[in-house]
């Protein structure tokens, strides 16, 4: 098992309704194949980055977010991050989904506006394709965890970083410890705490 953070920001108004849903999402719409998949888990560099070449006549840095994110494994640990929250998620499935295999009826994207698909994309009220393209099959552990409250400095520095994805093995304790303190309602800052301790105060003389 290992332990991962993934940012959903690209495309937000779906990618969070979809995490709602149980599935964890990327974008690279412009290699969304089962080959693609196939090859990835094959640990076919050569065929992944001649890919890249092809389509965007460049090879670039940001192509092992999506490396990544297809390799993730089944139990992996992906911390989510959002503003000023997280999500702690599990990986459920044997194998990259692509986004199409994400549809059913009555998606909508914020704003409550429908979301359709055309089997192999998922698409706006205008037809037009979303940048998603493939998807993970996630159980969404905790969500909405307070970053102030739970999270420690180095796992908060680490929820900072600006690329795509990133594994986090070296940060397992302050993932546990995370948890741990969630699920207790322990915050660990000493100002999460102060009002905390004030909050229960006011509770018991009201």
């Amino acid at each position: 098992m290992n332990y991962w953070i993934h940012r959903i920001s690209h495309i937000a108004e779906l990618s969070y309704p979809l995490l709602e849903k149980g599935y964890l999402t990327i974008g690279f719409s412009d290699f969304t194949t089962k080959e693609m998949v196939d090859k990835v888990l094959a640990n076919d560099w050569n065929y992944f980055n001649a890919q890249f070449q092809k389509m965007w006549g460049r090879v670039p840095r940001t192509r092992l977010n999506l490396w990544n994110f297809l390799k993730f494994e089944k139990g992996d640990i992906i911390i989510v991050p959002s503003w000023g929250i997280f999500f702690v998620c599990e990986i459920t499935d044997e194998r990259p989904m692509l986004i199409g295999e994400t549809y059913s009826e009555g998606l909508k994207s914020w704003g409550n506006k429908n979301v359709s698909t055309n089997g192999t994309y998922l698409l706006n009220e205008n037809s037009k394709e979303y940048d998603l393209g493939f998807a993970r099959k996630v159980n969404v552990i905790y969500k909405n965890v307070s970053k102030e409250k739970f999270a420690d400095a180095a796992l908060t520095s680490r929820m900072k970083i600006r690329q795509t994805n990133a594994q986090i093995n070296d940060l397992k304790n302050s993932v546990e410890k995370s948890i741990e303190n969630y699920k207790a309602n322990k915050p660990i800052h000493l100002h999460s705490i102060v009002i905390e301790k004030n909050r229960l105060y006011c509770i018991r003389i009201n």
